[in-house]
């Protein structure tokens, strides 16, 4: 059979761009995506990533190969956009449990690629932070990619790293995520992305939350002519929803279906144009 697993470095927005990734790779048939789901703290009020034991509905397809359907739901108070996101992406997804460390979650990479007929893994990175060395100014998040490459190399399998769009995510400029790619960078970070998150979580405690609305669709243009006016052609949904203090599951919900009704344009899940389309 052959063909390539594809695993999402960090979760949602790698999943969706190894989804997207799908018509240039030669994948496995069906295609399937390993990826974590870890929100960020957006609008999720959880530290750190899910588990298994988090959800209800995953389908168990083999032992250590769960998968998250549409009907997959999550135990509150914890949230996840991966049941949402096996509604929409064409690619099966699977879930990547890191609470046994890179070990178990090289297992469970080994149980997918068997299961799939894969015999090599691609691993997944928008923006590369994926290749810090720990001392990066601006590095945010590095812990779930660490893991993701860790397990991958574990698996045993030929594994290759594809990042996209150096720099994107704000954390490493793509400059130096190009060096990196050409030198391989591959030290420990001795970064707690926990550690980081449990803070924020404890910082946004009480906050209150904005449900958008048509009210705020001059701030949204304003945000998207700012950006436009510094090179940039998207914005990413999550980072809209932030500038909005969108954030919570159902307030994103709402700045979603706002813009698919009112800027259906510009609005293209999970990124939104800085300035309408062409005619």
């Amino acid at each position: 059979m052959g063909g390539t697993l594809l695993v999402a470095a960090g979760g949602g927005g790698d999943a969706i761009t190894s989804a997207a990734l799908a018509s240039v790779l030669p994948l496995t048939s069906p295609p399937a995506v390993m990826t974590y789901s870890w929100d960020r703290l957006m609008i999720d009020p959880v530290p750190g990533p899910r588990s298994a034991t988090d959800f209800t509905g995953l389908r168990r397809l083999a032992p250590h190969v769960l998968e998250v359907i549409p009907q997959t739901s999550v135990v509150p108070p914890a949230a996840s956009s991966l049941p949402r996101l096996a509604a929409e992406l064409p690619p099966r997804l699977l879930l990547l449990d890191p609470v046994g460390g890179a070990v178990q979650m090289a297992e469970q990479i080994q149980a997918a690629a068997a299961l799939f007929g894969a015999d090599a893994v691609g691993l997944v990175d928008v923006g590369g932070d994926i290749l810090t060395n720990g001392a990066d100014p601006g590095l945010r998040s590095p812990l779930a990619d660490q893991l993701a490459l860790a397990a991958s190399v574990r698996a045993g399998l030929p594994a290759r790293l594809l990042v996209t769009a150096p720099g994107i995510d704000g954390e490493l400029p793509a400059a130096l995520v190009l060096a990196r790619l050409r030198d391989l960078v591959a030290e420990m970070t001795g970064i707690s992305e926990i550690r980081y998150e449990t803070h924020k979580a404890r910082r946004l405690h009480g906050r209150n939350t904005h449900r958008p609305t048509r009210a705020d669709l001059p701030t949204i243009d304003t945000k998207a002519r700012e950006a436009a006016s510094r090179g940039a052609r998207y914005i990413s949904m999550r980072r809209l929803a932030e500038l909005l203090q969108a954030t919570t599951l159902d307030a994103f919900h709402d700045l979603s279906d706002l813009l698919a009704a009112e800027r259906p344009d510009q609005y293209t899940p999970s990124i939104y144009r800085t300035q309408p389309c062409p005619e």
